[in-house]
């Protein structure tokens, strides 16, 4: 199974943007079975309209508040997806990967860049995790949070907020898949004087994924960083990286806009 995951900070003028041209290339290349984009800054756009773009099977949206925020959770074929619950900042889901018939928990997050309501988050996907102990969980998504010291380039770190995620994650029986590439996923582009870098996407996996050192679902993912420029990918089954590496390249001259 492959996931794919993006805070892509404004799909652009429409579904034809650059951006969005460039989402629709990466789910070709890559064909995940679940997308999830975060702060898509825009209410436009139905589940009917990029069903048709992207070439998936069903989706799920969070509208935005006017220029703020907005879900999209998107998933083929292979799946059979029943969203639960979702809020302004998570989308709660199981799903049912119709290849093993392997059942698991889907949790989709755009966290506070506030921090007003984080504590909220944590509790609704700490309730959902509790009440489904038996089944694999996979949480992906923008935490807008550290987990260590090592995810920022600056000592000026929030550890308050950093050990409240960090025991977010302990107490769900969750842990990092980690990653292969660059270790930022956002930056304040402030290049000139003191610029700020920091892992702020990731993906977090329930221990139940594996029974007896085997994995029940292979998975790959993969987190376009907010630079637009990088891609991050954490490799738990062997596949073929030549398109993505052709994707990039484009990348490497493309210029962003609306």
């Amino acid at each position: 199974m492959k996931a794919l995951g993006w805070n892509c900070q404004g799909m652009g003028k429409s579904l034809g943007s650059v951006k969005m041209s460039h989402l629709a290339r990466m789910i070709y290349s890559t064909k995940p079975q679940v997308t999830f984009v975060s702060e898509i800054k825009s209410s436009k756009v139905k589940s009917s309209d990029h069903n048709a773009r992207f070439n998936m099977y069903n989706s799920f949206v969070v509208p935005s508040r006017r220029r703020s925020g907005g879900l999209w959770m998107m998933w083929s074929d292979d799946l059979e997806v029943t969203v639960h619950s979702s809020s302004f900042y998570v989308i709660l889901a199981t799903a049912v990967y119709n290849t093993t018939n392997q059942k698991f928990g889907l949790v989709c997050i755009y966290g506070d860049p506030y921090d007003r309501q984080t504590s909220q988050i944590w509790n609704d996907v700490a309730a959902f995790v509790y009440d489904n102990p038996s089944i694999p969980m996979l949480c992906i998504g923008d935490m807008n949070e550290l987990f260590n010291d090592m995810d920022k380039n600056l000592p000026n770190i929030n550890r308050s907020r950093m050990y409240a995620f960090r025991s977010f994650v302990k107490n769900c029986g969750l842990f990092d898949l980690g990653f292969s590439g660059p270790a930022y996923t956002w930056t304040n582009k402030h290049f000139s004087y003191k610029p700020t870098f920091e892992r702020l996407d990731r993906c977090l996996d329930k221990q139940t994924l594996f029974r007896n050192g085997v994995m029940l679902i292979p998975f790959q993912m993969f987190i376009i960083c907010r630079s637009f420029m990088v891609l991050v990918i954490t490799l738990l089954f062997f596949f073929q990286l030549k398109a993505l590496f052709i994707e990039l390249k484009r990348l490497s001259s493309l210029k962003i806009g609306g």
